[in-house]
């Protein structure tokens, strides 16, 4: 370790994550991260749900 930290998602990047493949940090995720189409309301929903877990 090199003492860096990688970077925060927010609710922006976890969005570009999730439909794009776009981590935190701006580079493309691994591709055999799934893809998926969901609408602001469902990724907003998501996100409250992780936060509750």
């Amino acid at each position: 370790m090199n003492g860096e930290t990688d970077p925060s998602y927010d609710a922006t990047t976890f969005a570009s994550a999730v439909r794009d493949g776009i981590g935190a940090d701006g580079d493309q995720i691994e591709s055999v991260m799934h893809r998926w189409q969901l609408t602001d309301s469902q990724v907003q929903g998501l996100i409250a749900y992780l936060a509750r877990l």
